[in-house]
């Protein structure tokens, strides 16, 4: 126990920034074994939490932090301290935003972890106990639930959705704490078959009225849900309190009045939960939301986000909705983020040109398909019904030409799975607490700073 305090005091403060990282990296080494050897010695896993609170070791010391944020969950669940708890949740809310998604979702698929954390929810809420421990755990569950399905199942089965609804309802108008609680459910709306959970009329009401937020971030992920519960057929849509033509109605005006923020408002670490958002088919209200959200990353921090739109394939994407001509904004926004992949020398014209060339060749082969398959249909049906609608000539193709055409598509096919996708993100937002908090997250995650000493 003395050691870990001698280690604690080497560390801190002025006397930890003349340490190499290297040497804090053995530091922290050497207090997570003596944490997994001693886990029922309070004062020593104290000791390890009051060492591990340091902005430079979080965010710049290479260590084994998976590990390091289970031994710090294992602490939150076997200590009712309240200091202890706020230095856990803080960790490994900054934690989690460094850890794989896989480790994040081992992590925060654990039943006792989720549990916990909803707890302190929970009392806080119950209390109205508007705390930096409430801030920092709503930020860890946030974190944890990115691309995470599990966990956000988890979430889900542990009663959450009742409870942000509550912490939703008990601190209004407080914007760190609704932008983390929409954060969160916007992972869920990202899972196509846990929608259903947040059909709610209650929530769908709620979301109504902060869509509306003047606070951006409060609007913008707001917004976010409500584009992903939409973004299913008619059927998917069970709330009866509003009709979709109308909530996505709203969603249009809502977003095409939001005025760009000075600086980036949001992080992600990947694309990929938007391009379903942006097919070429999808409801304009929906390409809307999700192509304002990539041009405000990519406008705000090219540098990060472009190569990461470009390894993606994002660029076909944006490609196929200029080439369809879609309305409006969408149209827009995304010729816009183009001449941002070009005037940063992301890509070339002439590369976007070769894209373009092989995006209509793409849409031309699946629409011959489509419409080879109409006229399959209307072929295979004149003799039981003879009051369907019969194609005309000039509506089939032969059947070289449908030949070619899907050899043409399974080419396409192949190439498009050669492109593996990932990616991480870190988001930030100021704080001023005594342990501050840094986030903006999103499918987000959210990277926090803290100083445990102030």
């Amino acid at each position: 126990m003395a050691a870990t305090a001698c280690l604690f005091n080497l560390s801190k403060e002025k006397s930890g920034q003349k340490l190499h990282p290297k040497v804090l990296s053995k530091i922290v080494k050497v207090d997570l074994d003596a944490m997994e050897s001693f886990p029922q010695h309070q004062q020593l896993q104290k000791n390890v939490l009051l060492t591990l609170c340091n902005d430079r070791i979080l965010q710049d010391v290479n260590f084994d932090k998976y590990r390091c944020a289970r031994l710090v969950m294992d602490c939150l669940c076997s200590w009712q301290d309240a200091s202890m708890n706020r230095m856990s949740v803080a960790i490994c809310s900054i934690l989690a935003a460094k850890i794989t998604t896989r480790e994040t979702s081992k992590l925060g698929s654990t039943y006792k972890y989720m549990s916990k954390l909803l707890q302190i929810v929970r009392t806080k809420t119950d209390a109205k106990d508007l705390d930096i421990t409430l801030r920092f755990t709503l930020s860890a569950l946030w974190n944890l639930t990115d691309e995470s399905p599990n966990t956000c199942k988890v979430f889900l089965d542990e009663g959450g959705m009742d409870l942000f609804l509550a912490v939703l309802q008990t601190f209004p108008s407080e914007v760190a704490i609704e932008t983390k609680v929409l954060g969160l459910l916007n992972n869920i709306a990202e899972v196509k078959d846990l929608r259903y959970n947040i059909m709610d009329s209650r929530f769908i009401e709620e979301l109504r009225k902060l869509m509306k937020s003047v606070k951006i971030e409060v609007s913008y992920f707001a917004a976010g849900i409500v584009a992903h519960l939409a973004s299913g057929d008619f059927k998917s849509w069970t709330v009866t309190s509003v009709s979709k033509e109308e909530i996505t109605n709203e969603l249009v005006n809502i977003v095409s009045n939001w005025e760009t923020p000075e600086s980036e408002m949001v992080a992600y670490r990947s694309f990929t939960p938007f391009f379903p958002l942006m097919a070429e088919n999808q409801e304009y209200s929906v390409q809307l939301w999700a192509i304002w959200a990539i041009h405000h990353v990519c406008s705000k921090n090219p540098k990060r986000y472009l190569p990461m739109l470009v390894y993606q394939e994002g660029i076909k994407v944006l490609l196929t909705l200029v080439d369809a001509k879609v309305q409006g904004m969408v149209f827009q926004l995304s010729q816009e983020i183009l001449d941002i992949v070009v005037s940063e020398a992301i890509l070339s014209k002439e590369i976007l040109l070769a894209l373009l060339k092989e995006v209509q060749l793409e849409r031309n082969s699946k629409l011959y398909q489509t419409e080879n398959e109409i006229s399959e249909s209307s072929k295979s049906n004149i003799h039981t019904d003879e009051t369907l609608h019969i194609s005309s000539p000039s509506d089939t193709f032969s059947s070289d030409e449908c030949q070619k055409s899907s050899d043409f598509k399974s080419k396409n096919v192949e190439n498009e799975n050669c492109c593996d996708q990932n990616s991480d993100s870190e988001n930030e937002d100021d704080c001023d607490e005594d342990l501050a908090s840094s986030d903006a997250d999103e499918p987000m995650q959210e990277v926090n700073y803290i100083n445990v000493f102030e």
